[in-house]
Order: structure tokens, then sequence, then C-alpha cells
């Protein structure tokens, strides 16, 4: 470990003056199937990043993904934010999204998320996974916003909870209820095909 910063021994690692790291300092650990990065903020704080655990397994990447909206009967989004990650462990995937529309020109039909990182599962249920989303902006405000991955798929279908009265709705989100502007943050988890 370079400017004497630490010491490896086995499988420990001890970092006597994180201080020293540096804005930029981070100590990367590599060996057989793992992988392991112990990164600062440029405070001097430290964490893990990409586990895979001491003995072994298979390492965590952080992929950049970019998801884009689609509607069953057409239209084109114009995009300030599309941004998103995901995380493969084996065959299950956790994905993460930010999407930001300021327009939204001849959308119709029900709302989904297109070209997901993998294709899912084909399973014997209506769907292979599901997420929500955490944070929305919508002209017209729902209860809540969810989604399901359907068997052998690589899109997340949008669902839109509401209430009326004492009757509670669940139904596909429609391109109405997305309107020309929207906020769309969430992450989305599933089983795929490979």
């Amino acid at each position: 470990v370079a400017n004497n910063v630490g010491n490896v021994t086995g499988n420990n690692l001890t970092v006597t003056n994180k201080s020293d790291l540096g804005p930029a300092g981070n100590i990367t650990i590599t060996g057989g199937s793992a992988n392991y990065a112990l990164v600062t903020d440029g405070s001097g704080n430290l964490s893990w990043s990409n586990i895979a655990g001491i003995s072994g397994g298979t390492s965590q990447t952080v992929v950049p993904w970019t998801p884009t909206l689609a509607c069953t009967g057409g239209g084109v989004f114009t995009y300030s934010v599309q941004s998103g990650y995901y995380i493969k462990s084996g065959r299950s995937i956790t994905a993460y999204f930010t999407i930001i529309i300021t327009n939204a020109t001849g959308a119709s039909g029900t709302v989904y998320i297109n070209n997901l990182p993998f294709v899912s599962l084909t399973s014997g249920t209506a769907s292979a996974g599901g997420g929500a989303l955490d944070e929305y902006n919508f002209s017209v405000l729902p209860i809540h916003v969810t989604g399901i991955i359907p068997s052998a798929s690589s899109q997340f279908d949008f669902y839109w909870h509401d209430r009326a009265g004492s009757t509670n709705t669940l139904a596909a989100m429609t391109a109405g209820q997305l309107g020309t502007s929207a906020t769309l943050i969430g992450r989305l988890s599933y089983i795929s095909a490979s």
C-alpha cells in the first residue's frame, strides 16, 4: 500500500492514517474471484465498494444503464435526465433509474421502461420481478406507482395506484397520467433468463 497508510495481512487491511489517502486516493485489492475497493470521499472517510466477500464469490460491479420510456401506442419523449445503473449477482438483477421528461409528443397507450439490462426469466407466472417509484412528479398525482417485469421480457410495466372515495384502483399507467413533463425515480429487481 502506497505512502505507508496501511498494511495487508491475510484477509485483513488496516489503515493507520486515512487522511494520507487524499481526495483521489483509493485502495483496490484484487485476488482470486473477488474484488474489493476501499474508497475515500476526500474528507478522510472510507467505505468499501463492490465487496464480494473475503472468501471469494462473484464480484458485484455497478454498471451504467440508460432507461428509456415507451408507450404501447407510440410516442417520442424529450429527456432532461435519463440515467440508471444495475448490479447483477448470478441471475438476480437490481436496477435503479432516474428519468425526467420535459416533453412527450404523440404518446398514447400504457407506459413502460424499455431496454432493461437483461431479458427476464421465462416463468409460469405473470411476472419475473417488480419495483416501484420512490419519488415522482406528474401533473395528476397517484397514491403510488409500482410495476412488474413480465415473464421473458426486457420491459418494466408501470401500474398506477389510486383511490376515489372508498374504492381503490390499480391499473396500467397511461400516457395521459404520465403527462408531458414528469419525474420518475425508482428501482426494480428481477431474475434474468441467463
